[in-house]
């Protein structure tokens, strides 16, 4: 789960593998985010592996690409009237599934204008470096590399925990991963130059949440 706050407020968020079924989410939301607006990419995938989740009288949220791993959607800060867009990906466990992610992210970045973030979890990492306890090859790593690139993205600052993932098995069996991540274009960097991810620590779950600052909207 990733967390937007501006000026120390929560307004927007990404949930990833809920579990909740299309009949159910409607009551889910209800119960969980009174007073708040969401949606998921259900129609998409039967398990309802993204949803997003914002406070409507801080921000419009305009939807404009879904598929089985990302929501991608333009928001509004209606107190500074200025626009970014974002992308909650959730990528496939398998390697050759994840091929469509790329594609729909250089999909999305051929129509992008302005600030754009990619964050949340693409179940690969970007460099030998980012898993310990497990072989990495080049091969799990190059699509996502070239992808990157080719969007021109980089890594918004970050603090706290630096694998973000594990298997929670002791000793030897343990296998850490930084495979969430939020990734950014030049004009985030531009506009707004002192946001930061800080990932906490996972506690009992097998992902750190990470809590994204940022200031007022991009353009």
């Amino acid at each position: 789960m990733n967390l937007f706050m501006n000026n120390q407020r929560v307004d927007l968020f990404g949930l990833l593998k809920t579990k909740i079924k299309r009949a159910k989410a409607q009551q889910a939301a209800l119960n969980l985010c009174i007073g708040w607006s969401f949606t998921t990419n259900l129609v998409k995938h039967p398990a309802g592996r993204i949803w997003v989740v914002w406070k409507p009288g801080v921000n419009d949220v305009n939807m404009t690409s879904v598929t089985e791993q990302l929501i991608h959607y333009m928001v509004q800060h209606r107190g500074t009237g200025k626009q970014f867009n974002i992308t909650i990906v959730y990528g496939f466990n398998n390697q050759s599934m994840r091929t469509q992610l790329w594609k729909d992210n250089k999909s999305i970045h051929q129509q992008i204008k302005g600030s754009w973030a990619i964050t949340e979890d693409f179940n690969c990492i970007l460099s030998t470096e980012e898993r310990m306890g497990s072989l990495v090859t080049m091969a799990e790593i190059r699509e996502f590399k070239k992808c990157m690139e080719e969007c021109s993205m980089q890594d918004m600052r970050s603090s706290g925990a630096f694998y973000t993932w594990s298997n929670k098995q002791p000793g030897g069996s343990r296998v850490l991963s930084r495979i969430d991540r939020v990734l950014v274009n030049f004009e985030w960097m531009t506009k707004l130059p002192a946001s930061e991810v800080h990932y906490m620590q996972p506690g009992l779950f097998d992902h750190s949440p990470g809590i994204i600052s940022w200031e007022g909207g991009g353009q």
